[in-house]
């Protein structure tokens, strides 16, 4: 720990570069529906967000890549999200290496869950597992996505809810008056 604080924050941010490449990388064993974007588009999507001096909230976490390239480009503070105990402890270690003095909440829960877990946030941003289908047993309370979702585009959606709907509309109902979401999904979506 003395290193860090005897030396420049370049030291930090070298070993948070070499992290994040590294969790992106093919040589990281990952579990099933693991999945973690590469740096470029993690830099590609907070530049988009505009997150300097903002809160973020990434409620599908994974290994953190999106939250510490906020706490890289100015984020205030950092909330993420994900059911992978082991991604979780990821995060967290990448998010200390991208600012070891900013506050950041990063928790095991799960995404899905309709109960608010999470406080309102100025900027979201979520890479969702692309093309999973929600099942039944995921979701705490029965038709709670298909009722959001239906109340951000007008209408009763027809079929069956994914994985995406669901982030986009956790998303927007997790913003803070006049936040930004940026969430990575399928062309399909």
């Amino acid at each position: 720990s003395n290193f860090m604080v005897d030396n420049d924050d370049m030291v930090a941010l070298s070993a948070w570069y070499s992290l994040a490449s590294f969790y992106s990388s093919d040589v990281m064993e990952k579990q099933e529906l693991e999945l973690c974007s590469a740096p470029s588009i993690a830099n590609l999507v907070v530049r988009l967000a505009d997150v300097g001096g903002m809160s973020v909230l990434d409620f599908a976490c994974g290994d953190g890549i999106y939250l510490s390239t906020a706490l890289v480009n100015g984020a205030s503070s950092i909330c993420g999200r994900d059911i992978n105990d082991r991604a979780v402890m990821r995060a967290k270690i990448l998010c200390f290496f991208a600012n070891t003095t900013a506050p950041s909440g990063i928790a095991v829960a799960n995404a899905l869950s309709s109960a608010p877990s999470i406080a309102s946030a100025q900027r979201v941003v979520v890479a969702p597992p692309l093309g999973v289908r929600l099942k039944a047993f995921d979701i705490q309370e029965k038709d709670y996505y298909t009722n959001v979702v239906s109340s951000l585009v007008g209408e009763r959606t027809l079929g069956e809810i994914d994985f995406e709907d669901s982030c986009a509309a956790k998303a927007l109902a997790s913003l803070s008056d006049d936040g930004k979401a940026i969430i990575h999904v399928s062309s399909s979506f």
